[in-house]
């Protein structure tokens, strides 16, 4: 799973003079990660992704809340999405 040219193949990199060991083909954000997990693999979508005592949500539950919250966001304020994202990328 690790070898090159794998989903998680490790590579390494340089930050702040340290040297670390890091996945070569992550994700560039959640939205991508989740765009890939769930919106490209629609037979993942009846799988169940989270359990709460007897609640379960399967994916594309998860999919159509996390869709919501998004258009939510976008109503509220447009510039919302944008000032987080840009917060979070320049952590």
């Amino acid at each position: 799973m690790i070898a090159p040219g794998q989903m998680f193949e490790i590579e390494r990199a340089v930050t702040d003079n340290r040297v670390y060991r890091v996945w070569k083909n992550l994700w560039s954000s959640i939205r991508d990660f989740w765009r890939v997990s769930v919106a490209e693999r629609p037979n993942l979508r009846d799988n169940v992704y989270l359990v709460y005592e007897d609640t379960r949500i399967t994916y594309g539950e998860a999919d159509t809340m996390v869709q919501k919250l998004v258009s939510i966001f976008r109503e509220v304020s447009p510039n919302l999405l944008f000032v987080l994202h840009n917060n979070i990328n320049s952590s």
